[in-house]
């Protein structure tokens, strides 16, 4: 045994002198590329083990220093800068997947003030910065589904497109105050919800909209080339002669079933559309392809053909007669009568026909107003006692049917027409209104 002893401290001599140290039970060299070559077949290599405090507390630590955490229970080195944790399946998220995750306990992302970037081929396809913003790079090959279950999956504005921060992406999210809003970053950005273009197969336009009410921005300060249609008499029979030309009609959409099809039955219309053909509409009430109508365009011309008519129904005035009669008598010796009428005459003086009863006595008008008339009498010889006599009054009185009174009560006046201490109030709001959250990062 003395001997055997005396062999081994001689080997593990040797070996710890040589260039590469080999510990084992057999005196095997060790490996070429090994400084230190352990070999064992029933234990392990136990490295120093302390706590977290403990291994921040090392001083100086050596680059590659290598200690067992005790209180993470995970291995850590150090990278020449700082400690770095070895990640497993239990501390990092695997290639081929995880199991035993705990949803709201386990994540992808840092615990650091810092933001964190997905990559494939080497390029940045989603970025999430640190203050929650998520950005998305390239086109996807299929349409992107974002869904959960989370109250607030997607509170902050989400940006569509890529404009190199150029400000003329499109932002979804709680813009406008709480409201959630789809809104362009451009002021007054161009754009479209659903396109209509001229040619089989190019009609990717939208079947529906519901909405509350369709509001077209129309300020002054947006617009150029105005021209006021009811201070310019040719432009406006202009388009009242465009408008006799439009040509309503009666149709149905392609797309549009006849027949109630399973799958389909929110395609059945059994009823016609009524509406215009783009091709035979003036071009200014149609959009840029000239393939659809402007609905707003439609309805302003609408407003035009509007007041045209009432102007015209204004000169139209209804012409009511008024006409009143009556029989009366005067004594001969009288010599005159004033008769009242018993119809008002609303201001018109009558035209005015007498009769006598006695073909041998003239009678005459001496005066006459829209309230009655005087009679002159002149006898004729052998005339004496009573003069009876017949009378007719008429007249013509021009009315304006629409010369209506707009007494309205003041309550529903300022409903109508808003008062300008209002109406400033509100302006100074949205003049100076801000998004909640600046998406332009």
């Amino acid at each position: 045994m003395k001997n055997l002893f005396t062999t081994l401290i001689v080997v593990l001599s040797y070996t710890l002198l040589s260039q590469n140290v080999a510990i084992n039970a057999t005196g095997a060299a060790p490996a070429a590329s090994a400084m230190l070559d352990i070999t064992s077949t029933t234990s392990g290599l136990l490295i120093p083990r302390m706590t977290t405090a403990q291994r921040t507390a090392i001083a100086a630590p050596a680059t590659g220093l290598k200690v067992y955490d005790t209180t993470t229970g995970t291995f850590w080195y150090f990278n020449g800068i700082v400690w770095v944790q070895l990640l497993n399946t239990s501390t990092g998220w695997s290639t081929t997947g995880n199991a035993g995750t705990l949803l709201g306990t386990n994540f992808l992302g840092t615990t650091d003030n810092v933001g964190f970037s997905l990559r494939t081929n080497n390029t940045e396809r989603i970025r999430v910065l640190n203050t929650g913003e998520i950005g998305l790079t390239g086109v996807p090959a299929a349409p992107t589904v974002i869904g959960g279950v989370l109250p607030n999956c997607m509170y902050y504005p989400f940006e569509v497109g890529n404009d190199g921060n150029a400000g003329l992406q499109v932002a979804l999210g709680y813009y406008r105050g709480s409201d959630p809003t789809v809104n362009p970053e451009q002021l007054g950005g161009w754009g479209y919800v659903g396109y209509n273009a001229a040619g089989i197969g190019n009609n990717q336009y939208w079947w529906r909209g519901f909405s509350g009410g369709w509001i077209v921005v129309s300020q002054r300060e947006l617009k150029r080339n105005i021209i006021s249609i009811n201070e310019n008499n040719d432009l406006e029979s202009y388009l009242i002669n465009k408008i006799l030309n439009v040509k309503p009609s009666l149709y149905n959409y392609n797309n549009e079933e006849d027949k109630m099809i399973k799958g389909k039955e929110n395609h059945y219309r059994p009823a016609y559309r009524i509406g215009l053909i783009a091709e035979e509409s003036p071009d200014f009430i149609l959009d840029e392809s000239f393939s659809g109508v402007d609905i707003y365009g439609l309805t302003t011309l609408n407003i035009v053909g509007t007041q045209h008519s009432i102007k015209e129904i204004n000169k139209l005035k209804k012409i009511v007669n008024i006409s009143d009669f009556g029989t009366e008598q005067l004594d001969a010796d009288k010599k005159s009568i004033w008769v009242d009428f018993t119809e008002d005459f609303k201001g018109q003086i009558p035209v005015i026909t007498v009769s006598s009863y006695n073909p041998n006595v003239n009678l005459s008008i001496a005066e006459k107003n829209d309230k009655g008339f005087k009679l002159l009498v002149s006898e004729s010889p052998n005339t004496s006692g009573k003069i009876n006599f017949d009378w007719i009054a008429m007249a013509k009185s021009v009315v304006n049917e629409y010369a209506k009174s707009n007494n309205i009560s003041d309550n529903l006046k300022e409903k109508l027409e808003v008062p300008n201490s209002e109406k400033t109030k509100i302006l100074n709001f949205y003049s100076n209104f801000k998004p909640t959250i600046d998406v332009k990062k």
